[in-house]
């Protein structure tokens, strides 16, 4: 898999990486070179492209090579892998690399200017952006391991039959209650018992029998905050942190992940990452698409 980054700013530079990772488990392979892959008969691969090894698995192409390695990769559609002996180790497409460096160029305001790879012009790198300052949330971080008491309230009863259609008796195993450092009370109630994505419904007692719903933020994409109501979430008391993910019901699906923290008034987003579509690519290399700084 060859990935492509850079980021924001006019001083930043574009990196090129290649991992070799299969169904999550990687090999030690030495060393290996990166080629543009021409379609012909036989293996045919251009120039040799040095690449330095990260880690077994990973591998980042030398900084130097990139702009030539771009200036080549438009010629074809795919890249492969070499041995250190010569011999073929892989192939990747490299069809949608291209559109991924003009993606960063327009969203990072590259464009026509002489820091774009493809839509290169004569404005100085000066006329590039600033990267954006991160968002900081400070966070109510929780006291203690989750309590086992169960709420009698009436309230909560009447919450979790309006949202919820999973099991009714309330029990530790149903529910959950984390004591927050600023005197409220976070709760965890399962919502749905399904063994593929078991949801929770999240509510916080602000006061004395007072349990509120506050709506989760999604601001990645610009979505709209929704119910917190989560599959496979849990709280973290040590850093405040709730997270949750979901992935499709095929073995090696991928889907999405994402944290938020308790700030004594709202939910804010700490970060994201997401791959909507795949097949045995592991959690650590989704794709990152929004990241605050928690405090």
């Amino acid at each position: 898999m060859l990935w492509v980054k850079r980021a924001a700013g006019p001083k930043a530079s574009p990196r090129v990486f290649v991992d070799t990772t299969t169904w999550g488990e990687a090999m030690d392979l030495g060393v290996l070179t990166l080629h543009v892959y021409y379609d012909c008969d036989g293996d045919c691969t251009g120039r040799a492209y040095r690449l330095v090894r990260i880690e077994k698995g990973r591998y980042e192409l030398a900084p130097n090579l990139v702009g030539a390695f771009f200036a080549e990769a438009v010629k074809t559609g795919r890249a492969a892998t070499r041995r250190s002996d010569g011999s073929m180790h892989g192939i990747m497409t490299t069809s949608g690399l291209g559109a991924a460096m003009r993606y960063i160029d327009e969203d990072q305001g590259r464009r026509d200017t002489v820091t774009a790879i493809y839509a290169k012009s004569k404005k100085p790198a000066s006329e590039v952006p600033d990267e954006r300052a991160r968002p900081v949330v400070r966070v109510i971080r929780g006291i203690d391991e989750p309590s086992t008491e169960m709420p009698g309230h009436v309230e909560v009863q009447r919450i979790r039959n309006n949202h919820c259609s999973g099991p009714n008796d309330t029990n530790e195993t149903n529910i959950q209650r984390f004591r927050l450092r600023n005197g409220q009370n976070l709760w965890s109630i399962i919502c749905s018992a399904s063994s593929l994505n078991p949801t929770h419904l999240w509510l916080v007692e602000t006061g004395a029998d007072r349990f509120e719903i506050f709506k989760l933020p999604r601001r990645e994409k610009g979505r709209p905050a929704e119910v917190p109501i989560l599959p496979h979430s849990v709280f973290d008391p040590a850093s405040g942190q709730l997270s949750s993910y979901y992935a499709g019901k095929e073995l090696g699906s991928c889907g999405w992940k994402r944290r938020w923290a308790w700030t004594g008034k709202a939910f804010e987003m700490i970060d994201a990452i997401e791959l909507p579509a795949c097949l045995g690519i592991p959690l650590n290399q989704w794709l990152q698409t929004y990241r605050a700084i928690p405090e």
